[in-house]
């Protein structure tokens, strides 16, 4: 009987792993929070297409945690913001894990 061998690596980061549940999931939550801020960044107001493409302003729109899961946050509308690619940059996640939560009033 031949050794079949697995095209997928296989991540040396655990946090790499999700479950075909898990990634449903965050697909969920990113079209309920994008629908809910009507496809605009919460910060500017810029739509996908009002976007310049070019680095770091790229043409993304991102489903940001206020309370991430890593801390007991959920995948509800109230615990979502949208964020384009350079918001979520300068005021995501690094912002709350370096303040513990608090992002300076935003």
């Amino acid at each position: 009987m031949p050794v079949l061998y697995s095209s997928t690596p296989t991540p040396t980061n655990p946090r790499q792993v999700y479950t075909y549940e898990q990634r449903k999931a965050q697909g969920r939550f990113h079209s309920l929070i994008l629908k809910k801020d009507g496809y605009k960044c919460v910060m500017c107001g810029r739509t996908k297409e009002q976007l310049t493409g070019s680095y770091p302003d790229l043409k993304m729109l991102i489903a940001d945690h206020l309370n991430p899961k890593s801390r007991g946050g959920t995948d509800t509308a109230d615990n979502g913001r949208t964020l384009c690619f350079m918001h979520n940059l300068m005021f995501g996640w690094r912002a709350r894990y370096k303040t513990g939560g608090s992002e300076g009033g935003v």
